[in-house]
């Protein structure tokens, strides 16, 4: 008997249009490798729900951040963070361009 995947998880099954993207919570130490942009971006969006996850919320956002504007304009799930989590990856993005 073959189970159906629910309509908002499919994309979970199908193969990733961008490139991995290694969260870390401290600087050298990986945590676990995201599959893809939406992933990453998915974790972000369930983490900014609970402050006990507010360390892994800086680290999603910092690898956010990392992930090219083109990848990021063609995510599923970039669109769906919320106005405050947009502006927290691009924020992060251009203090780094400010260095």
């Amino acid at each position: 008997m073959r189970h159906a995947t629910p309509r908002f998880l499919s994309y979970l099954h199908r193969e990733p249009a961008t490139r991995p993207v290694a969260i870390r919570m401290k600087s050298g130490d990986e945590l676990f490798p995201v599959k893809d942009t939406d992933s990453c971006l998915l974790y972000l969006k369930l983490a900014e729900r609970y402050q006990q996850l507010s360390s892994l919320r800086e680290n999603l956002i910092a690898a956010a951040s990392e992930i090219k504007v083109k990848e990021l304009r063609r995510s599923v799930q970039f669109s769906a963070l919320p106005v405050e989590l947009q502006k927290d990856i691009l924020l992060r993005r251009l203090e780094r361009l400010d260095k």
